[in-house]
């Protein structure tokens, strides 16, 4: 179907809550004002127009498509493998959410944030990776290899960490608030010409 609608969709009793999606061609639009809860999204192309909200209890696998407007929020254990496309979109991560292939930016398109309670992994494998969304971060946010670039902004209270042989870099303003946390073996640094801001007392544990 082309929106997202009880009479089309998988209804159990649970509304849908334990049902898991695969996407790869065309537009979808969640259409349904309450929202709707579902386990996996498998999303490898298309576009997922989200007029009202849309919950992954399990999990985002995505390899391909746009997620335009609204409201994503995201539990379990995601995998982001390649550029995602957004407009005006609010991604809320409470899982583990992994990001990682050889080199460039992790999103196209404006007007959308990225806020993490959970971890936010990320990776290069043969380069640099930027994350070129706002970035709010209450939880983890690590760079496990190669270089990651942290370009959009943001404010994080929460941890930020950079394994071995790894590079978390900011490379545009960036705000450390009340409670951050550095850690890790890594590097973690703000690059040359940048505004880095921070309040409160800060752990560091890391390589700055």
């Amino acid at each position: 179907p082309a929106s997202w609608k009880p009479a089309s969709g998988a209804n159990n009793g649970n509304n849908g809550a334990d049902y898991d999606v695969f996407f790869s061609t065309g537009t979808l639009t969640q259409d349904i004002v309450a929202g709707v809860t579902i386990n996996q999204l498998f999303m490898s192309g298309g576009t997922l127009i989200l007029t009202n909200p849309l919950t992954l209890n399990v999990g985002l696998q995505f390899s391909g498509g746009s997620i335009l407007a609204g409201t994503l929020n995201v539990a379990g254990l995601s995998n982001q493998a390649t550029l995602m496309t957004v407009s005006n979109t609010t991604i809320n991560n409470s899982g583990n959410y992994t990001i990682s292939f050889a080199t460039g930016n992790a999103f196209s398109g404006g007007g959308s944030v990225f806020n993490n309670s959970g971890q936010l992994l990320l990776e290069s494998t043969d380069g640099t990776v930027s994350f070129n969304l706002p970035l709010n971060n209450t939880g983890t946010v690590s760079s496990q290899a190669g270089t990651v670039n942290i370009s959009a902004g943001g404010t994080s209270s929460g941890i930020v960490n950079a394994d071995a042989n790894a590079v978390l870099q900011f490379t545009n303003g960036y705000t450390f608030t009340d409670g951050s946390q550095f850690t890790g073996p890594g590097t973690i640094h703000s690059a040359i010409n940048t505004t880095t801001t921070c309040s409160g007392p800060i752990l560091h544990t890391g390589t700055l």
